[in-house]
């Protein structure tokens, strides 16, 4: 029984001293014993992951709420439907009236959105992985400025793409008239803007706006020195005298490097809750890990952890009355 015991005890013995024999020689060599792969440890990884995405997410400043009103959406589309006019108070004689109102039906889909970043698994093992922070920084900013990069350029593709009722969203020939100009961004430019907009009529006669009505000026980096002269100087300078600026805090001013053109420039109005853009959301952004990575087909072929960041949504045009746009060009 002793000597079956001892037969069975060296090997083990061996395996046990070369193994110390190897880490000692590894760690005299400078080379470093790295991070146990593992359940445990790639779960703390993910988790650690996620803190730095959630972090840079938090810490963004998108602006698409100036424009755009969010609606939450349950269903791979939503159907808008927008009325012709909106009911207007009258006095209560005989019977009540019913207005039958022109509806239209305007769709928007849901689309899936992602970014993936994959981590060299000698990264992770050799405990280096900490090179990778800066890039899921970069995705959490990307995922929280998401909803910026549909909504502003769908204002600047405004005077091409179309709207509910099948014309550019920015066009001369609306039901209610025109909420496009040609003219470069002024003093009188913009006082005349929201003086179309503020003359807008639903299809009863009746005035759209109260005058009460939020105003945001929107324009990209090349005109942002001209907006804030206008929206926030007390004097300006008029056929060579200087006179009180009467457009000073007439709107918000929003400034988004999606707004490309060196030129365009937009008013929109926030109306009874509404916006001109709808960003519908699905699904908010998430941070996700591949499932199961230690067992993975993919780790096992590339030696590549993944992980991403995922949402569901999209945008659309809402109504053309509540935004001007004026290409700038001067034609």
């Amino acid at each position: 029984m002793t000597k079956k015991v001892l037969k069975i005890a060296a090997p083990l013995m061996l395996v046990v001293a070369v193994t110390m024999l190897l880490d000692s020689w590894m760690a005299q060599a400078g080379v470093a014993l790295g991070l146990i792969v593992n359940g445990a440890s790639l779960q703390a990884l993910y988790q650690g992951f996620k803190q730095v995405f959630q972090d840079a997410f938090n810490k963004a400043q998108p602006q698409y709420t100036k424009i755009a009103m969010m609606v939450p959406s349950s269903a791979e589309e939503e159907v808008y439907t927008w009325f012709g006019a909106w009911p207007h108070m009258r006095q209560w004689v005989g019977e009540r009236q019913f207005k039958l109102l022109k509806a239209f039906k305007w769709l928007i889909a849901n689309l899936k959105w992602e970014s993936t970043v994959a981590v060299d698994g000698i990264k992770i093992r050799k405990d280096t992985y900490g090179t990778y922070r800066p890039r899921f920084t970069a995705m959490g900013n990307v995922a929280a400025m998401h909803p910026d990069e549909l909504c502003f350029k769908l204002l600047a593709d405004g005077f091409t793409l179309k709207c509910y009722d099948g014309k550019p969203f920015f066009a001369d020939d609306h039901e209610f008239g025109s909420n496009k100009g040609t003219a470069v961004l002024s003093v009188d430019s913009l006082a005349d803007a929201i003086a179309d907009l503020g003359s807008i009529m639903d299809s009863e006669g009746n005035p759209l706006f109260n005058g009460s009505e939020i105003l945001t000026l929107v324009t990209g980096p090349k005109l942002e020195k001209t907006a804030k002269i206008i929206l926030n100087n007390d004097l300006i300078a008029e056929d060579g005298t200087t006179i009180n600026n009467p457009m000073k805090g007439a709107a918000a001013y929003v400034k988004s490097p999606r707004i490309t053109s060196a030129t365009a420039w937009y008013v929109a109005v926030e109306f009874q809750g509404m916006l001109p853009i709808i960003f519908q959301q699905g699904d908010p952004p998430e941070f996700r890990a591949f499932e199961s990575p230690v067992q993975s087909e993919h780790v096992f072929k590339t030696d590549e952890y993944l992980y991403g960041s995922y949402c569901y949504d999209n945008a659309g045009y809402g109504l053309p009355q509540l935004c001007f746009g004026s290409t700038g060009t001067g034609e």
